[in-house]
């Protein structure tokens, strides 16, 4: 499959993520703003820009605190 990164585009950030048929894909913002938003394959995107997926990953999930979670008498020793 030939996507943008195959021109030589570069991606400027991740604006979301899909599921198809097993395939994990992110739905890549290029900087090259005349050209469309494009789903690139998460593996390509992790091995060549791993930061942008870090990015796109610690701003959309959300954590809590494992204790918080937990039921009091489970804590009780």
């Amino acid at each position: 499959m030939k996507t943008g990164l195959d021109e030589g585009l570069i991606p400027e950030k991740i604006v979301g993520i899909t599921e198809f048929s097993g395939l994990l894909l992110h739905y890549v913002e290029w900087t090259d703003k005349t050209k469309q938003h494009e789903l690139i394959p998460s593996e390509i995107m992790a091995q060549r820009f791993p930061q942008l997926v870090i990015k796109f990953y610690e701003q959309h999930v959300e954590t809590t605190s494992l204790f918080q979670e937990m039921p009091s008498s489970f804590l009780k020793s």
